[in-house]
C-alpha cells in the first residue's frame, strides 16, 4: 500500500451487519479503488462488527472507549488528516428521534471542520430525511451547502434538495447495489436457480427504530398477520417461507423477529432462514432461489428488483416509498404497514401464479443507466478535488 497517495474517509453506517449498507460499502471502495491511484481509504467500525470483503488499501481501525467521547474524537482526528470526506447512504440524515437529530448534529460539525480544512466533502447515495423539524431541515440545509458533491439515490431526495435550495451540485443517481447485481447476475442465473417445484417466498421483517410499527405489540400483530395468510394459502397451494435476515446486528438485527414468524409457521409449510451474510454477493446469491419478496427491509426490495424477482414493500420508511415510487412498483404491491391479512393473501397468490403483476416498471437498465451516472459524477469530483500524481 502506498504511503504517499490520497486518503479518504468513508463515513457511513459501516460494521453494524447491515446488508444495504455493507453494499454501498462494497460499491463506494470499489468505484474509488478502480479510479483514484495509490489510494487508502480509511474506515472505523465496531470491534466485533463483520463487513463485506474488502481490500487491503482499506485500513479498518475500531475506536477504543476508554473515556467518553473517544470514539467521535478519534473520527475527527482520522477525518481531518484525510484529503477527502465520503458520506455513504442516508436514513441516518434525519430528524425523526432524538438519536437521529443527534446524528444529524454530529454529521453537522463534522462538515464544518471538513471545510475549515479545505478537505472535498462528497455524498454518495444519499437517501435525504424524512426531515420533520425546522431545526433539522436547518442542519441538514447548512450541511449540505458545505458539501463539494450531493449524489442523491432517490427522486424524492433530489426533490427536498430543491426545496432546501442547496447550492452544491445535486446529482441524481440510484441506489449503487443495483450495479454490484449487474456483475452477477448472469453467474446468478447460471448456478442459482432452484430446481425445487414448491415456491420460496422471502419475507423481510424490521425492528429498527426508523420502522413505523416497532413496538413489540405491533411486531406481534404483524407476526399474526402474516401467519393467517400464510395458513390460508397452504391449504391449497404448496409454498416455502424464507425467512430473510437483512441485518444481523446483535441489537438492531431482524434474526429474532425472522426466527419468531418461522417458528410460528412450522406446522404450516416449509420453512427456512436466509442468515445475514457481510458479503451482498453471498445475499443476493441466496435471493435468486426465491419466486418472490415481501419486503420491510429497503435492500431486500432492492435486491429483488435488480435480480427481476416479484416483490411488494412494507413502506415502514419514507425510504421505501421513495424506492417504490421510482420504480414503478404497482399500487397493488405497496402494502399498509400493519400488513392485513387479505393484503397478505392477495400479494401472496399473485407471486406464485402471476408474477408478473408484481413487477416494477423501471427497466433495470434505465436503474443501472441512472447508478453509473451518479458514479460517474462521483469519480469526477474526486479526481478533481484529491492530490493525485
Amino acid at each position: 500500500m502506498s504511503k504517499t497517495g490520497p486518503k479518504i474517509y468513508l463515513l457511513g453506517w459501516y460494521g453494524y451487519e447491515n446488508s444495504g449498507d455493507d453494499a454501498l460499502l462494497s460499491a463506494t471502495v470499489r468505484l474509488i479503488a478502480e479510479t483514484v491511484p495509490d489510494v487508502e481509504m480509511i474506515i472505523q467500525t465496531p470491534k466485533h462488527g463483520r463487513l463485506p470483503p474488502l481490500p487491503e488499501l482499506v485500513k479498518i481501525t475500531h475506536p477504543g472507549h476508554w473515556f467518553k467521547g473517544q470514539v467521535v474524537l478519534s473520527k475527527i482526528s482520522r477525518i481531518l488528516r484525510s484529503d477527502a470526506l465520503v458520506f455513504g447512504g442516508g436514513s441516518t440524515m434525519a430528524d425523526v428521534n432524538k438519536a437521529r437529530m443527534n446524528g444529524l448534529r454530529f454529521k453537522h460539525h463534522i462538515c464544518r471542520l471538513a471545510k475549515l480544512k479545505r478537505i472535498p466533502v462528497i455524498f454518495y447515495a444519499l437517501g435525504l430525511g424524512p426531515l420533520v423539524t425546522q431545526k433539522g431541515k436547518v442542519l441538514a440545509q447548512s450541511m449540505l451547502n458545505m458539501a463539494d458533491l450531493v449524489e442523491v439515490r432517490d427522486s424524492v431526495s433530489y426533490d427536498l434538495c430543491k426545496k432546501l435550495n442547496i447550492s452544491s451540485p445535486v446529482v441524481r443517481g440510484f441506489d449503487p447495489a443495483v450495479l454490484i447485481a449487474k456483475q452477477f447476475t448472469a453467474l446468478f442465473a447460471q448456478k442459482e436457480r432452484s430446481d425445487s417445484d414448491i415456491p420460496r417466498i422471502g419475507i423481510s421483517l424490521s425492528k429498527s427504530s426508523g420502522t413505523v410499527a416497532n413496538q413489540e405489540t405491533q411486531q406481534r400483530l404483524k407476526i399474526k398477520h402474516i401467519v393467517a395468510a400464510i395458513r390460508n394459502i397452504a391449504v391449497s397451494k404448496p409454498v416455502r417461507i424464507a425467512g430473510i435476515e437483512m441485518c444481523g446486528h446483535h441489537r438492531l438485527g431482524d434474526g429474532e423477529l425472522i426466527k419468531r414468524l418461522l417458528s410460528e409457521l412450522e406446522d404450516v409449510c416449509e420453512v427456512e432462514l436466509i442468515s445475514y451474510r457481510p458479503d451482498p454477493v453471498d445475499m443476493m446469491r441466496q435471493f435468486v432461489r426465491l419466486n418472490g419478496v415481501i419486503s420491510e427491509r429497503l435492500h431486500a426490495a432492492i435486491y429483488a428488483y435488480a435480480l427481476g424477482i416479484p416483490f411488494a414493500v412494507v413502506p415502514y420508511h419514507s425510504k421505501c416509498v421513495a424506492f417504490a415510487e421510482d420504480v414503478g412498483v404497482p399500487e397493488i404491491c405497496c402494502l399498509d404497514y400493519e400488513m392485513p391479512v387479505k393484503q397478505i393473501e392477495q400479494i401472496l397468490q399473485l407471486q406464485l401464479t402471476d408474477r408478473a403483476t408484481c413487477l416494477a416498471s423501471l427497466p433495470i437498465e434505465q436503474a443501472y443507466q441512472m447508478a453509473h451516472s451518479g458514479r460517474t459524477a462521483v469519480v469526477d469530483k474526486l479526481k478533481r478535488s484529491l492530490p493525485i500524481k
